[in-house]
């Protein structure tokens, strides 16, 4: 690809095309999730343990530092990203 084809815009078609491929490897990841963390009986109990922990188990004592408070919130949005990519696949069922 040169320097001029970076530059043009994409046409309507190059956008839709684009757009699809997107989808496609969204679905795709999503389905990786959700056999691992659904289908898999051994994943399942995971993500259920991790829900519980790190979702519902409140937050660490009031004296913690800023980055066990930043690693507990980083948990809770791994915990929350993994079950919107399960959503995913559980919506086009």
């Amino acid at each position: 690809m040169n320097i001029d084809e970076i530059k043009r815009p994409l046409s309507k078609d190059e956008i839709a095309k684009a757009s699809k491929d997107n989808e496609a490897l969204a679905l795709e990841r999503a389905g990786r999730y959700h056999r691992v963390f659904v289908q898999n009986q051994d994943g399942a109990k995971i993500l259920e343990e991790w829900i519980n922990q790190f979702a519902f188990g409140g937050f660490t004592s009031g004296d913690a530092s800023q980055t066990a408070l930043a690693k507990a919130e980083a948990r809770r949005e791994f915990v929350a990203m993994i079950i919107n990519e399960i959503n995913v696949i559980n919506r086009r069922s």
